[in-house]
């Protein structure tokens, strides 16, 4: 197959998968690849499918694949979200660590990184973590949101009224944090601001 037909194939293979038509895509990225077994995209595009999918084992052999053509920190870090899915925790990081040895300012690799350790319950590794994201990504809610949530069973209230403030700053409407804030309120005695947080809940509520 010479080049500009693979090239409209591929493109088409991408079109079916923003229109969700994954089996149809599936099945062009596989001619594709057996067509021409160099086509690199191809690997790395079925095995995000596959992934989307969660067919695990298999998104993972495409993104092996991938790499044998070359190593880039997203197909590395494609890796890691896959194995995270899996569970596999511990070699998600691996993999994570492949991606931010090759580009150390990608914060999704920190991300996922962070989330990997507090799953092992290495929370000290995931605190650094998700602060080395809002360096890169001061507003990313899911660091935000986990270190709050560090920080309060760790008894760090100040600590975690502080990543609660960021939040609702972003998010005003999220009844569960202000809970969360109103609850630490209560623990620190500061009761006026306890009531008027519980005000705010209820009005969020109605």
């Amino acid at each position: 197959m010479a080049a500009t037909a693979i090239n409209k194939k591929f493109n088409r293979a991408v079109q079916l998968e923003k229109e969700g038509d994954y089996e149809t895509a599936q099945k062009e990225y596989i001619a594709i690849i057996a067509a021409d077994p160099a086509f690199r995209r191809a690997y790395v595009n079925l095995g995000s499918l596959y992934s989307r999918m969660n067919h695990f084992a298999e998104s993972i052999r495409c993104f092996e694949a991938a790499l044998t053509l070359g190593r880039d920190y997203i197909t590395y870090f494609n890796i890691g979200c896959t194995l995270y899915k899996m569970n596999d925790y511990s070699k998600a990081l691996a993999s994570l660590q492949l991606s931010l040895s090759l580009n150390k300012q990608f914060a999704l690799s920190k991300l996922v990184a962070g989330l990997c350790h507090s799953r092992l319950g290495n929370l000290t590794e995931a605190e650094k973590n998700f602060h080395d994201v809002l360096k890169l990504w001061p507003d990313n809610r899911v660091s935000l949101t986990a270190l709050a949530i560090i920080y309060y069973n760790r008894n760090k209230y100040d600590y975690s009224l502080q990543m609660l403030n960021r939040i609702l700053y972003l998010d005003a409407g999220n009844i569960k944090l202000r809970e969360l804030k109103s609850d630490i309120l209560l623990k620190t005695g500061r009761i006026e601001e306890t009531v008027k947080e519980i005000k705010i809940i209820k009005q969020k509520a109605d």
